[in-house]
């Protein structure tokens, strides 16, 4: 490991620090983890990677996440493409199409302050023009990649809300849950979450400062990140990045995913079981087949919830390791803190990243439409949308969704007067009605 070495046959530096002798010509500020600021406003740095860390951080960093974030690009754009396929502009269509423009405003600037620096440390080489850049780019970076973390941390809360209202309070769905309204809180979370990061983009500075080589007796320049006075003040540390990081984007969205998670699991088991009883009773009827879909949904999203949890926990062990640390070298190799970070950052990037592969899996309609409508492979479908099927029949199911900012129900007890265009009947939207003894759905055709 290397040190920064001051012989003493040299004259004393002035006070501040700012200007440090090395050993070794190869000498580059991303050999240096580790900075503190000196009395005068100066940095000392302390080198805290050794090449197993490098290794291991080159592996996390830029062979396992790079990898994920290429997929993940694809599939959120797929995933978005495949969804505005639905031919009605549901809540939750809109809310997981918001969710992939999140999923994909983290993973771009996450892989930039995660893997180029983990690339130049372990290669001890930059693209050109990168090297003396790098820092600056980290000064904003870590700001912006908290920024859509935010969003993206609370955009999921916002799906988990919705979908709580339309399962557990059908009733009450047309009232507190409607895409004009779900429109207004997804503009609203950005704003949100650019207000509650602002201070982080006056958290770093960027420092030039002269490096002696005595082996060569030159001098170069180098530039380096350091926390800002502002930043490194007790208050700041303890009060926003420790107790408010930790409720804003922990505690409060995960206390409510477990809570929305666990009751629409309940709900899911109650229909369940009502449904197994009237289907023992006799067949299967349009009504049940209906609410077997919107339980997939459920299920569908019920599974993101749950990674979403788990992916959050690393950086919830982080932020507390980080909080309740008393040792300065808590953060170098070999610590815990160390292997936990890079474990947060992989589990962070790999939420983003997963919700193609659930949909894919588990939500037999999105496949389809998928693999037929943007892939266009060959093959026949197993049946038309949803809605298309239920207008061939003359009925229509119950929906709670919001059209304009006009709410629109429509009784599933209602025949629907149609109009033939080509195979499929269009039925037309009534008005709310006084009564809704129908169980209310979004009818997602993307599902």
């Amino acid at each position: 490991m290397a040190a920064a070495v001051m012989p003493a046959e040299l004259p004393a530096q002035p006070p501040g620090c700012n200007y440090y002798a090395f050993k070794g010509h190869n000498v580059t500020a991303l050999n240096w983890t580790s900075s503190r600021l000196c009395p005068g406003g100066g940095v000392m740095l302390v080198e805290t990677m050794n090449d197993d860390c490098k290794l291991f951080q080159l592996i996390v960093s830029l062979v396992v996440i790079g990898a994920m974030c290429g997929l993940g690009l694809v599939g959120n754009v797929l995933s978005m493409i495949t969804l505005q396929k639905d031919n009605v502009h549901t809540v939750t269509t809109f809310l997981l199409s918001s969710l992939c423009v999140a999923d994909i405003s983290f993973i771009l600037p996450a892989m930039t302050v995660i893997m180029l620096p983990s690339y130049c440390q372990y290669f001890q080489h930059c693209p050109i023009g990168l090297r003396q850049n790098l820092p600056f780019v980290e000064q904003f970076g870590w700001a912006v990649v908290s920024f859509c973390h935010s969003c993206t941390v609370y955009m999921t809360v916002l799906v988990a809300v919705h979908r709580y209202f339309f399962v557990c309070r059908p009733h009450d769905c047309h009232r507190l849950s409607g895409l004009a309204r779900a429109r207004r809180q997804a503009i609203a979370i950005p704003i949100a979450s650019l207000l509650f990061n602002l201070p982080r983009l006056f958290e770093y500075k960027v420092r030039i400062m002269r490096i002696r080589d005595f082996d060569t007796n030159t001098t170069f320049i180098e530039t380096f990140k350091t926390l800002t006075s502002f930043a490194d003040n007790p208050w700041f540390q303890v009060i926003y990045k420790s107790v408010l990081y930790c409720a804003v984007m922990f505690v409060i969205p995960l206390c409510l995913l477990v809570m929305l998670s666990v009751r629409l699991l309940r709900s899911l088991y109650q229909r369940r079981v009502s449904g197994t009883k009237n289907q023992s009773a006799g067949g299967e009827s349009r009504e049940r087949r209906h609410k077997r879909r919107d339980d997939n949904i459920t299920l569908v999203l019920v599974i993101i919830i749950g990674v979403f949890v788990v992916c959050q926990a690393p950086m919830l062990a982080q932020r507390l390791l980080l909080a309740t640390s008393t040792d300065d070298d808590a953060h170098k190799c070999g610590h815990a803190y160390f292997y936990v970070e890079q474990t947060a950052n992989l589990c962070a990037v790999l939420n983003s990243c997963v919700n193609f592969a659930i949909y894919f899996l588990f939500a037999g309609r999105f496949r389809q439409t998928l693999l037929t409508e943007v892939l266009h492979c060959k093959g026949r479908t197993q049946g038309s949308t949803l809605t298309e099927m239920e207008q061939r029949n003359g009925t229509q199911r119950s929906r709670c969704y919001d059209d304009d900012s006009k709410h629109r129900l429509v009784d599933a007890s209602v025949t629907t007067q149609t109009m033939q265009t080509g195979d499929v009947a269009v039925a037309p939207l009534l008005e709310p009605q006084l009564e809704n003894k129908a169980t209310s759905t979004e009818g997602l055709d993307a599902f």
